[in-house]
């Protein structure tokens, strides 16, 4: 399993020692495995909702729940 988060970078690595920016390489490789691993996926998506005769913008459906939870927090913020 890939972790997508990056770790909390707290200056020592497991064993409590310093980690001499040992935290630095997961941060820069996480999001860089994260994307390389989404945009092929996406595409999969696509090409599985052309084959069966729907439009490749209904990709986009899965991102309603994240925009409608972003607007209720806006919402409650005012």
């Amino acid at each position: 399993m890939i972790n997508v988060l990056p770790p909390v970078p707290t200056g020592t690595n497991m064993y409590g020692d310093p980690a001499h920016n040992l935290e630095v390489v997961p941060m820069l490789l996480g999001p860089i495995v994260f994307i390389g691993v989404l945009l092929p996926a996406l595409a999969v998506l696509v090409r599985r909702l052309h084959d069966v005769n729907f439009s490749g913008w209904f990709a986009l459906r899965g991102l309603i729940p994240v925009v409608g939870a972003n607007r209720l927090r806006g919402a409650d913020a005012g």
